[in-house]
C-alpha cells in the first residue's frame, strides 16, 4: 500500500490517498505532482483505490466504485468536492505572469489551453496555473497554484515544431486517457494583480476584442471553479473583477496571445 496526500492552495478539501497497486500509485503521483503535500490536515478526507487494471475499486465515504480509469476518477470526485477557503474565489483558466501582474485565460478543455500556457512559458512568462486560478476576493490578486501540465500528444508536436517543447515530459495517466506531464517553476510565492482576463477560441484568424463589463461579467461566472449561491459579497467580487480589462480572444498563432498580453501589461 502506498498513501499520498493531495492538496491546493486555498482549496478544500485535502484528499489521503491510499493506492494498493504500485504501478497505478506511479502514474498518479506524476500526473498529480504539483499537489502532492507532506502538510497533513487532520480534516482530509479518505479516497483509497484498491486491486490492480483494469479491474479497479474506487473507494469514497459514500460507497465502492469499479472502474477502469482511476486517475480520472480521481480527479473528477476531486473537482465535484471543491470548496473554497473564506474569502477567495476560483477561476477554470491558466494564469501567467508578465511584469509582475496576472493575466488569466477562460477556455473551453479543447481550445489548446494547456498547449498554450507551456507555449508562453517558454517565451518566458512566469507560471501561476493551467487549470484552476485562485483569486483573493477583496483585493483581485491571483496566486500559483503550482499544479502540474498535462499535454495531449498533438499539443507535444505543435510545441515540438515551435521548438518550445518542455524539458522532462514523461508520459502519465491511464490506457485512453495518456498525457505527458511536466510542472513548471512556479512564479515567485506572492499575490499578483490581475492585469487582464482573455477568453479565448482558437480561430482562422487573429483577433483581439475588448468586453463591456455586462458582457464579460456573466462569461465570467460561467467559468467559475465552484458555483456557489449568490451573496452580495460574492456579487461584488464578480461586478469587480468583470471591471478588469476583458477581452475576447481569436488566435490562429500562439505569438499573437504573446503579444496581446505584452501590450495590456503595457497599457495597465
Amino acid at each position: 500500500m502506498r498513501r499520498y496526500f493531495l492538496s491546493r492552495p486555498h482549496i478544500r478539501p485535502q484528499l489521503r490517498l491510499t493506492i494498493e497497486d504500485d504501478r497505478l500509485a506511479d502514474g498518479l503521483t506524476a500526473y498529480f505532482e504539483g499537489f502532492l503535500t507532506d502538510r497533513v490536515n487532520p480534516e482530509a478526507e479518505d479516497i483509497s483505490i484498491f486491486g490492480t487494471g483494469p479491474a479497479y475499486r474506487f473507494v469514497t465515504a459514500a460507497g465502492t466504485v469499479p472502474t477502469e480509469y482511476p486517475i480520472a476518477q480521481l480527479a473528477d470526485e476531486w473537482h465535484r468536492r471543491l470548496c473554497l477557503e473564506e474569502g477567495w474565489a476560483g477561476l477554470h483558466a491558466a494564469g501567467l505572469v508578465w511584469n509582475r501582474h496576472a493575466f488569466l485565460f477562460a477556455a473551453a478543455t479543447t481550445t489548446g489551453k494547456t498547449t498554450l500556457t507551456a507555449y508562453l512559458l517558454h517565451e518566458g512568462f512566469g507560471y501561476l496555473s493551467d487549470d484552476c486560478v485562485t483569486i483573493h476576493r477583496r483585493t483581485l490578486t491571483a496566486v500559483p497554484s503550482g499544479n502540474t501540465l498535462h499535454l495531449r500528444e498533438g499539443g507535444r508536436e505543435i510545441l515540438r515544431q515551435l521548438g518550445a517543447l518542455p524539458p522532462g515530459l514523461r508520459p502519465a495517466g491511464e490506457p485512453g486517457a495518456e498525457r505527458f506531464v511536466y510542472t513548471p517553476p512556479a512564479a515567485p510565492d506572492m499575490a499578483y494583480p490581475i492585469g487582464g482576463i482573455f477568453l479565448l477560441e482558437r480561430s482562422t484568424e487573429n483577433r483581439l476584442l475588448p468586453l463591456s463589463q455586462s458582457d464579460a461579467m456573466p462569461l465570467l461566472m460561467k467559468n467559475a471553479m465552484v458555483h456557489e449561491k449568490l451573496s452580495a459579497e460574492r456579487l461584488r467580487f464578480w461586478l469587480a473583477l468583470s471591471a478588469r480589462p476583458i477581452y475576447h480572444l481569436y488566435y490562429r498563432e500562439m505569438a499573437f496571445v504573446a503579444a496581446c498580453i505584452k501590450e495590456a501589461a503595457d497599457n495597465g
